[in-house]
């Protein structure tokens, strides 16, 4: 495995192009892993302090599963298509998606949050519902659209962007 080879033989592999979609893949896995299982505020630690009930439990697992699918689905379809800079691919056009999803998420958390959607508060486990429904639609939609850009980037020249 790759990842596990000193950084400057990553480095020359890097520079010498031999490194293979599949291994960048592999580091993408290992930054989620690592990063998750760090001792951090944005770590797995408060994350499992929210899996106070089985629901929510299953609600985060549910968000996480739409990241692993993303990361997935954009990998197999730039194997689709030419099989090639995938970590490039993925990272500037995920950054793109990022800057126009993020907006519309916090847009709709500080709403909800400061009661500008009151049709939402006729029931705590509704609302709670419906809020879960939005923020993992939202992600779903990046992670198609992502799937969709790597798709149109990795594609013969005569394809069409939808």
């Amino acid at each position: 495995m790759r990842i596990l080879n000193r950084p400057q033989t990553i480095a020359n592999a890097l520079r010498e192009n031999t490194l293979t979609e599949r291994d960048k893949l592999n580091f993408i896995w290992v930054i989620l892993v690592v990063n998750s299982v760090s001792v951090s505020e944005s770590s797995l630690a408060p994350f499992l302090r929210f899996f106070t009930s089985p629901l929510t439990a299953l609600l985060q697992l549910l968000t996480l599963g739409i990241f692993i699918w993303g990361i997935l689905a954009s990998y197999r379809a730039n194997r689709r298509g030419d099989n090639r800079q995938f970590l490039e691919r993925f990272v500037c056009l995920n950054a793109a998606l990022s800057i126009r999803f993020y907006p519309c998420y916090w847009l709709f958390f500080l709403l909800y949050c400061y009661g500008y959607l009151p049709f939402l508060y006729v029931d705590w486990f509704l609302s709670s519902l419906i809020y879960i429904l939005v923020v993992n639609g939202l992600l779903c939609y990046m992670y198609i659209r992502l799937r969709s850009l790597i798709a149109y980037v990795a594609s013969p020249e005569e394809t069409t962007l939808l």
